[in-house]
């Protein structure tokens, strides 16, 4: 037998048992409200359906037909078999005589017998209903049930699903990425900002030195000038030919003459001093000043006194206490 909700039953329309009730609406409508039952439900207060039809003997006896040597008797369900020596069947399940077949000696196959506990298994409880073991079936006014009753416990999800954090995490997480989110005041991360903001400051200013240190001009003279007044560097012959000379303090000559390749110099960390009592004289060659441009001559230590070749405006200048100025 198929389960059923009580709200499907057929209509109820008629009801002589003083034992169970239902509230109907219409003629055409189906019970919508079931009060109370203090009986069990039998096949006495249940109709049958068009196609589940309760047993009966007339039934069973109708059902039958017989063929060949028997004759068959509906009204009594006496079958009596001809051409076998007998009038009818000697035994059935151990009974003798004339045997009338009922539902006590007949095996269940595909078609059930009712019984009162198939029938309230087969139930099924609507809204407000509760089915006993016993068939007891019981209704609970709606007007019983408020809100507060009705929670996340006891309400069945359908296509509106409660939250959980669960949920909330594996529809939310896959889109926190960069590609969706727009940067506000903490900015993403990409090459071209460490660049922008890291390259500016590698400098020897702001890094500190290791193994490798730094170029200073203090550093060149502390370690170049003990090697200049080491005799070793210094080769003696007929005429004496420098290459390296350290003077730690003068050298008296009538003449010093160059005659190596190349153009030597005179240099010093600090000034060179050309001290004459009448005057310095260059002869056989032209006296040139250095080079500078506006840009260097603006970064020079100037003091008064001091001339330069300006190359930016092509002019000699010399430097007073007011600044430079051109000298043509």
């Amino acid at each position: 037998m198929a389960k059923q909700k009580l709200s499907e039953l057929p209509v109820v329309t008629t009801i002589n048992q003083t034992d169970l009730m239902y509230v109907v609406q219409s003629s055409t409508s189906k019970a919508t409200n079931v009060g109370t039952v203090f009986a069990s439900v039998t096949t006495a207060n249940i109709r049958e359906s068009s196609s589940n039809l309760y047993f009966t003997n007339a039934r069973a006896r109708n059902a039958l037909t017989v063929t060949g040597g028997a004759t068959y008797d509906r009204n009594t369900g006496l079958l009596i078999v001809t051409g076998l020596g007998v009038e009818y069947v000697a035994n059935v399940n151990g009974a003798n005589g004339q045997v009338i077949l009922t539902t006590a000696n007949i095996a269940e196959q595909g078609n059930l017998y009712f019984t009162n506990t198939r029938v309230v298994s087969a139930l099924i409880a609507g809204d407000y209903i509760t089915i006993e073991a016993n068939g007891r079936i019981s209704s609970l006014s709606p007007g019983t049930i408020t809100a507060n009753d009705l929670t996340t416990s006891n309400v069945v999800e359908l296509n509106n699903l409660y939250y959980s954090n669960s949920r909330v995490h594996s529809n939310i997480y896959p889109l926190l990425t960069t590609a969706n989110i727009v940067e506000v005041g903490n900015l993403y991360y990409s090459n071209e900002r460490v660049y922008a903001n890291i390259h500016p400051l590698l400098t020897t200013a702001n890094i500190a030195e290791i193994d490798n240190l730094y170029y200073t001009n203090a550093r060149v003279y502390s370690n170049i000038f003990p090697l200049l007044n080491q005799k070793a560097n210094v080769s003696d012959l007929a005429n004496l030919n420098i290459t390296n000379l350290g003077v730690a303090n003068s050298i008296s000559a009538n003449s010093f003459i160059s005659t190596g390749t190349g153009v030597p110099t005179l240099s010093s960390s600090t000034n060179i001093n050309l001290d004459a009592n009448a005057a310095v004289v260059v002869t056989r060659s032209v006296f040139r000043l250095a080079n500078f441009t506006n840009g260097q001559i603006a970064n020079l230590a100037a003091v008064a006194g001091d001339i330069v070749f300006n190359s930016t405006n092509n002019k000699f200048q010399g430097y007073t206490t007011s600044g430079w100025v051109d000298l043509h």
